[in-house]
């Protein structure tokens, strides 16, 4: 996993917490998650679920009303074996599914160069650092922060090729797709929105809720 060192200026503060406009970040960010074969309704009801074998046991997370109630019953599910050892890389995965969303992709794209930290007062050290007095003096892992920056670097490239592939999208390319009349990559859409900044403001992201 590539290390990011959490140096930040007053110019260039971090997100520290996943919520308001960032909420997107969270993995209890309500979204439509296609993962083996099925639509699942946030990324955090997929790691609770990938944590057991059992058909049963995923589909009631899978069904579960809430990311809170898929949490609550992972704490139940029987573990696959290596759970500790597998669960990075997984949660890696799960992310990769998430952002192949246009707009969550185009979102953490605009985090641009930021250091992501997932804060909390749960006393999670591990996916991301407790700020609260009984963690204050441990130093949190920020795993799901490291992997949102590393998913972030990789789909840099990826951005910038597809969009000096193409020529510059116009006003009238956002109102066909806004249409359904044209499919659009990832790529065009961040140079649609570019192009059209001046015409449009973008939609707020999902307020937590």
């Amino acid at each position: 996993m590539q290390e990011f060192a959490p140096i930040w200026t007053e110019n260039e503060p971090p997100i520290d917490r996943f919520i308001g406009s960032y909420f997107f970040l969270s993995n209890f960010y309500p979204c439509k998650i296609k993962w083996n074969e099925k639509v699942w309704p946030s990324s955090e009801h997929i790691y609770q679920a990938e944590k057991t074998l059992s058909d049963g046991w995923k589909e009631l997370i899978r069904l579960a009303n809430t990311p809170g109630n898929a949490k609550h019953m992972g704490k139940m599910v029987p573990l696959v074996s290596n759970w500790e050892e597998k669960k990075i890389s997984v949660m890696k995965d799960i992310l990769r599914a998430k952002f192949k969303d246009m707009y969550l992709g185009h979102a953490l794209h605009e985090t641009g160069d930021k250091i992501l930290i997932e804060g909390n007062e749960w006393h999670d050290n591990f996916w991301g650092i407790c700020s609260c007095e009984k963690c204050k003096n441990k130093n949190g892992q920020n795993m799901l922060g490291k992997l949102l920056m590393e998913l972030r670097e990789e789909k840099k490239e990826e951005w910038k090729n597809e969009i000096a592939s193409r020529e510059p999208r116009t006003l009238d390319d956002w109102v066909l797709y806004l249409k359904g009349e044209k499919s659009v990559t990832r790529g065009e859409m961040s140079s649609i929105l570019s192009a059209v900044r001046q015409y449009v403001l973008m939609p707020p992201l999902r307020k937590n809720i």
